[in-house]
């Protein structure tokens, strides 16, 4: 296995947290995702009875050269079954590397909080006969290591463990989701009903709302039992805080939302404002995308928003249609004042909008004012950066957008612009079908369904904290 140095550790953990957030068209100069690996010795969920009761850390690694990592002292208990410091201390340690943060107080009674409740979904996924076997959760380590991260999950165990985690700790998150999810379609799903009549009803206002706004929405929920409201209120606010910070809304909601979304970074999808609960209807059409809002009371909790994007119902979007482009990069010198950097970026500009002879002659040309040029052919709109995708549905085709790039003087830095050789326009749209819309709706059920259905275990659990 080859060794990973700290500054590629580093960059992994980044990528851990926030994905490749780069347009397709930079793939030629990104490196692979990254990922993470475990102990082959997964946690095992089975219908079966324990003579001793597990912690969430079931496999102990001695691998982190703590002389206490592997104290068993309990921190809290959860229907008799414990939650070590230690299970404490690695999952906020993976946290904190992902998102490159000490974690104040508040957050890291989230965590315990998020611990408290995996082994609440355990629990009840092992009382209703739900087996997901070591293999199992193995095969959804490996998948996260190379899906998400990009590496192998011999590279994720080294990753844990070189941040103070453990393989166990991620393993024991993931067992959770599947847990949960299981525990949904077998006691949840099941009493969700969605007529035919209901769908036609839908897809009728749909087609009567036609150009009316619908929101692409992030959300983080976590219930609020009675009495707990102040707390509950004062958790989200260091939420927030750290969604500033970091600006990472999929990482966080995995983390801390108790949705369940959670599994797919609080995704709500493409909803319209009377699917929505009107305490986040009221708030979500003034907001604009990548905008955050909350804490929100609502629902018996309270959430926080994330405005993914906007559209129009069954309009077709601008930023649907595909477009090829070329890249011109030239790299600015190093040690350049502001006022020079400003210049440099001015006749960088001046000169790519003085090309001609459009992207058949774009390499060529590029090499005559120093810089290069990279050709991409036919890539979405939507995948670029919101930014950028603004100044490309600005430029003509055959036309160059204004230069972009970092203001930075101690290191030569890249100035690029894109030249804009062709688009076509966005499909036009039917509307969804009626298994679409049927999906849609019961997903929505389940949701409300699955809030209620966690909280009432939550009620049910006995929980003792230290």
């Amino acid at each position: 296995m080859r060794q990973m140095t700290t500054s590629l550790t580093i960059a992994r953990l980044q990528r851990a947290a926030t994905g490749v957030c780069a347009a397709a068209l930079m793939a030629a100069s990104l490196a692979g995702a990254p990922a993470f690996a475990q102990d082959r010795a997964a946690p095992e969920l089975v219908a079966q009875d324990q003579a001793a009761s597990p912690s969430i850390g079931m496999i102990e690694d001695g691998a982190q050269g703590d002389a206490d990592s592997n104290v068993r002292t309990a921190s809290a208990k959860v229907n008799g079954e414990i939650i070590t410091q230690t299970d404490i201390d690695q999952r906020v340690a993976w946290i904190e590397a992902t998102t490159q943060r000490r974690l104040v107080p508040q957050e890291r009674e989230q965590v315990v909080q998020q611990l408290v409740d995996e082994l609440i979904q355990i629990q009840n996924a092992r009382e209703s006969e739900i087996t997901i076997t070591s293999d199992e959760v193995v095969q959804m380590y490996d998948r996260y290591a190379q899906r998400e991260l990009g590496i192998t999950s011999a590279e994720l165990d080294e990753l844990t463990r070189s941040v103070g985690s453990s393989p166990a700790s991620l393993q024991r998150m993931l067992l959770a989701q599947a847990a949960w999810q299981q525990l949904l379609r077998r006691n949840v799903a099941p009493l969700v009903n969605v007529s035919a009549r209901e769908v036609n009803e839908q897809i009728d206002r749909m087609k009567a709302d036609k150009g009316t706004n619908e929101y692409r929405l992030g959300e983080i929920y976590i219930a609020a039992p009675a009495g707990s409201d102040a707390q509950v209120e004062q958790r989200m606010q260091a939420i927030m805080a750290q969604l500033q910070e970091t600006g990472d809304f999929a990482s966080v909601a995995a983390q801390y939302s108790q949705a369940s979304t959670a599994a797919r970074g609080g995704d709500l999808g493409f909803v319209r404002l009377d699917r929505l609960p009107p305490e986040l209807a009221t708030v979500v059409p003034a907001m604009q995308v990548g905008e955050l809002q909350g804490p929100i009371p609502c629902c018996g909790g309270y959430s926080i928003l994330y405005m993914r994007d906007k559209r129009q119902v069954m309009v077709a979007d601008p930023r649907d249609g595909m477009v090829s482009l070329a890249q011109i990069t030239i790299n600015m010198p190093a040690g350049l004042s502001m006022e020079e950097m400003n210049r440099f970026a001015a006749d960088f500009g001046q000169k790519t909008q003085s090309l001609t002879g459009g992207c058949s002659a774009v390499e060529a040309q590029a090499r005559q004012i120093g810089a290069e040029a990279v050709l991409v052919d036919q890539i979405s709109i939507r995948q670029l950066p919101s930014q950028l995708q603004e100044m490309v549905l600005a430029t003509p085709d055959g036309g160059v957008t204004r230069p972009y790039g970092v203001a930075a003087s101690e290191a030569s830095q890249p100035l690029r612009a894109m030249m804009v050789c062709g688009r076509s326009d966005p499909p036009m749209l039917d509307g969804p079908t009626s298994d679409q819309v049927m999906e849609q709706i019961e997903n929505e059920r389940i949701e409300r369904r699955a809030q209620n259905y966690m909280r009432d275990l939550r009620r049910d659990a006995i929980v003792e904290r230290n």
